[in-house]
């Protein structure tokens, strides 16, 4: 079983399997500008991530598999995209993938 890191403007929420309520709420945080950024992480692979933040164009997801040619984002997601995308993300299944369009991100 993959165990995760939750991390946000609060510090390391939690460790082991995200809360979807919990996901969902610090999302709807973030899209009302009241946090910054919400990362989960496998906790055995620092570099394999997806984290949600803020910026012009609303909600965005970015999502790094290794090293810096694998970091991909997503601009101007839905609360509700943003939160399907990092739980199926948890979760181990493809959804994630094809629920909202991913670039390659200008690191």
């Amino acid at each position: 079983m993959t165990l995760f890191l939750i991390k946000s403007d609060l510090g390391t929420l939690e460790d082991g399997i995200p809360n979807p309520d919990a996901i969902r709420k610090l999302i709807d945080s973030i899209a009302a500008g009241e946090l910054s950024f919400l990362v989960i992480q496998q906790v055995q692979s620092p570099q394999i991530y997806i984290q949600a933040f803020l910026d012009i164009e609303g909600v965005c997801l970015e999502h790094r598999e290794g090293g810096p040619e694998r970091h991909y984002s997503s601009r101007g997601v839905t609360v509700e995209q943003a939160h399907a995308a990092m739980m199926s993300w948890a979760s181990g299944t493809e959804d994630w993938r094809s629920g909202v369009t991913w670039q390659r991100a200008q690191i």
